[in-house]
């Protein structure tokens, strides 16, 4: 019987207060994402384009890419100016086969595929960022840099 009315009364709260639980579009740092559309696409805004770029490939796929971790919105707009779709997008730092090591306050992080290589990534120290930045931009091709 608590069970019961513990349920009414939290349905009860949703209900009164609003509140509609939405499913998040979830990216990851530097890696892309294919949306696939029903409609055709016309526009696309996002919120913080700091945080996610969206490139339109065709007129119903976008290319969704992390810049860095945070949450923004896209809004999908068809010909006719109506919302297609309207997200909260929450872009994370990639963790997997990352290995962070603090000394004291000072925070490096290095990617371990399966050699661990320092790897910039948000929070680390100037120093061990900049290292990072720069070591990876020195061995990019010309004609990404």
């Amino acid at each position: 019987m608590a069970r019961v009315l513990v349920f009414l009364a939290c349905s009860l709260i949703l209900i009164v207060g609003g509140v509609e639980a939405k499913a998040e579009l979830q990216l990851t740092v530097s890696l892309a994402k294919l949306i696939r559309l029903h409609t055709p696409v016309k526009t696309v805004i996002i919120g913080n384009p700091k945080i996610v770029d969206a490139v339109v490939r065709d007129r119903s796929t976008l290319v969704l890419t992390g810049y860095q971790v945070g949450s923004t919105n896209l809004v999908i707009l068809d010909e006719q100016g109506e919302v297609i779709a309207d997200e909260t997008v929450v872009v994370r730092a990639y963790e997997a086969y990352t290995l962070f090591v603090h000394r004291g306050t000072v925070r490096t992080s290095y990617s371990c595929t399966p050699k661990c290589v320092i790897a910039a990534n948000v929070g680390d120290s100037p120093n061990a960022f900049e290292k990072s930045i720069e070591q990876n931009t020195a061995k990019m091709p010309k004609h990404v840099k």
